[in-house]
């Protein structure tokens, strides 16, 4: 601290009055100068600030006007409020240092957020020892501090890393001898500090690396400060061998250190996890290039990164065209094979837009034919990896499919004529057998008529299977009470049964505008399959009702149940399921899917609900009043039902 002095106030000042001059000279250095300096009253209101000052703080002098110095909370915090009353009463004092945050005082005043600074405040007295102002210099030492701040994180950070790290730290003299390492060791091979050190490096080597880390440390001693970075074994405390990896650098020349530097981690697992990953890659790409299919994977900017040689090979792609590997020629090139070029481009950036899986069948111009599947590649945390392609040439399959088909279609019209005329004799020669009393020769022959009748219904499905996948199958459309034709059925099929009760609930009483035989062929199969499959159970319900103006039915069982992995497959073509012990319902496995293409046909939904072991609800909606503008609309009204 300094000593009060007498300090003439016209000498700093300038006039009699204690204002300071603007003219005079001491103005001039007061502006000029390179020091920030405040000048207060002796209440402590602030008067006067320099250009310095206004530089240091970020803030003007009207900013601040009305500033008083002795009510300055923050300086109060800063416990240095008592030096500064001290110098208001008369002494020259050296503040010591200090954070100071202008905001905190006077709000959003100055961008600056803070200034570390070291500052001189006298006292301003006339010729009678009366103060007339009191000056506040500062010196910005911010740089400074925080400088010293730094040195002092970073010398605390270096000791948490040597002292805390997953990896260890160890000094090595050149003939191997241990002189130093860190408290870290025992997280990387198990020792403590103490039990290695003056010991030699070499006795915990693995033998098939000794060589190596030889070697490794020649070079060391020959290139000071050079890093060099090696991998080996070493035992491990518990008797394992310890895969590290080891930062060396020759610091035998530097002063303080004079010593070979080693800085390792144990990457015992990281090696393990190499070896599978290479396993694993070899795996996949083993199963890529055996893989039937075409595989294509495409990055998010467009390039072809991984494909195999049969996606090369399928789509005839030129060699320079794949090392070009740009997604966008190899489609271009694409499209000059296929029938509807325009529609395959579309679709393939909508999927790329919109990152979902998808089915395609594409044509070309030579008669082949792919199925092509799409999907894109999602990280778990969302992350758009691309989008990975599959191509199936089904060139072969389909032209059997369709070879299939024709000898199905074929078949099925020619042995239509003569199951029909079986039939025919079959119930003449009933009728015959009757007449003449011969009571057994009649009901082999009814049997004979009922086995018949199964024939013709299964020739029957599989005509109108080939007729709906070649869409030519045709509907009589006509105006008909939808309760009269469940009502007609139930009584009909209940005649047939004798172990199951047919319980008939609800009504539409609404007409409908359908093909009356095609939806009651629907009835019959969902009542007869509910017949079929709850042998030991005896109550079916049949319910009709109008929900979202669509007419609902729903036909329940409480026999064996779906097992929900194969509720969508049995809609499929010859798809059959199976009873509790495994024993396969006889059956083609076609009257489902006609009965779905049906309904769809006609405008709405056929669904499942069922539950193992507890029954199956078959239910399907059809629009009340239907066209052309309404089927679209009621197939989504079925939708909605079937979710809610």
């Amino acid at each position: 601290m300094k000593k009060s002095t007498y300090i003439s106030s016209e000498k700093v000042l300038g006039d009699k009055n204690n204002d300071i001059n603007e003219n005079s000279t001491f103005q001039i250095i007061f502006e000029q100068s390179p020091i920030s300096t405040q000048i207060f009253s002796p209440g402590g209101t602030l008067l006067k600030v320099n250009k310095a000052w206004v530089k240091l703080w970020g803030a003007k002098f009207e900013d601040v006007k009305g500033y008083n110095i002795l009510k300055d909370k923050q300086l109060i915090d800063l416990k240095i409020m008592p030096l500064i009353k001290r110098a208001f009463n008369g002494e020259v004092l050296d503040l010591p240092p200090v954070k100071y945050e202008p905001n905190k005082t006077i709000n959003d005043v100055s961008k600056i957020q803070f200034r570390w600074t070291k500052a001189l405040i006298y006292p301003i007295k006339d010729s009678k020892e009366r103060i007339q102002k009191v000056v506040l210099v500062h010196e910005d030492i911010t740089e400074q501090k925080l400088n010293e701040q730094k040195l002092i994180e970073s010398e605390e950070r270096f000791r948490a890393l040597i002292e805390k790290s997953t990896d260890a730290v160890q000094l090595v003299s050149p003939t191997g001898e241990i002189l130093f390492t860190s408290e870290s060791i025992k997280n990387v091979l198990g020792y403590t500090p103490e039990e290695l050190k003056g010991l030699g490096v070499a006795p915990f080597m693995h033998p098939d690396d000794l060589e190596y880390f030889s070697s490794k440390i020649q070079e060391l001693l020959k290139n000071p400060k050079k890093h060099i970075i090696m991998q080996y074994r070493v035992k491990h405390k518990d008797g394992s061998w310890a895969w590290l990896e080891t930062t060396g650098v020759n610091h035998l020349n530097t002063p303080y250190i004079n010593a070979l530097v080693g800085n390792f981690r144990n990457i015992t697992d990281r090696k393990k996890n190499e070896e599978d990953l290479r396993y694993q890659k070899s795996l996949l790409e083993a199963q890529r290039e055996l893989s039937p299919e075409g595989v294509l994977v495409v990055s998010p900017d467009g390039k072809m990164v991984s494909y195999n040689k049969r996606f090369v090979k399928m789509w005839k792609f030129s060699e320079k065209l794949i090392n070009i590997g740009e997604d966008q020629l190899a489609l271009e090139d694409a499209t000059k094979k296929l029938i509807d070029p325009e529609k395959f481009i579309k679709r393939v950036k909508q999927l790329y837009k919109e990152q979902k899986a998808d089915f395609e069948e594409l044509h070309f111009k030579g008669g082949r034919i792919f199925d092509r599947y799409g999907a894109p590649v999602v990280g778990e945390d969302g992350t758009n990896y691309g989008y990975v392609w599959f191509f199936q040439d089904v060139t072969k399959r389909k032209q059997l499919e369709r070879q299939k088909d024709d000898f199905i279609s074929i078949a099925s019209h020619e042995l239509k004529t003569p199951v029909t005329s079986i039939k025919s004799y079959a119930q003449v020669l009933e009728l015959k057998f009757k007449k003449e009393g011969n009571e057994k020769a009649a009901e082999l022959l009814s049997k004979m008529d009922a086995q018949v009748s199964k024939l013709t219904n299964l020739i029957g499905d599989l005509l109108d299977v080939t007729k709906m996948d070649t869409n030519s199958i045709h509907f009589n459309n006509t105006q008909f009470s939808f309760d009269e034709l469940v009502e007609e059925l139930v009584e009909e099929m209940q005649r047939t049964t004798e172990k199951h009760e047919l319980i008939l609930k609800g009504k539409t009483n609404k007409t409908i505008n359908g093909d009356r035989d095609r939806i009651g062929q629907v009835l019959t199969n969902l009542i007869s399959n509910a017949i079929k499959y709850s042998p030991h159970t005896r109550k079916i319900i049949i319910q009709s009702s109008i929900k979202k103006s669509a007419i609902y039915f729903s036909v329940e069982d409480f026999g064996v149940g779906i097992p929900k992995n194969e509720q969508d497959k049995i809609f499929e073509r010859f798809f059959r399921t199976s009873g509790p012990g495994k024993e396969t319902f006889p059956g083609l496995g076609l009257g489902l899917y006609i009965s779905r293409e049906i309904i769809k046909m006609q405008g709405g939904k056929l669904w499942v609900e069922s539950k193992i072991g507890q029954g199956s609800k078959f239910c399907f909606t059809l629009p009340i009043k239907q066209n052309r503008n309404e089927t679209l609309k009621n197939i989504s009204a079925g939708e909605e039902l079937k979710q809610g």
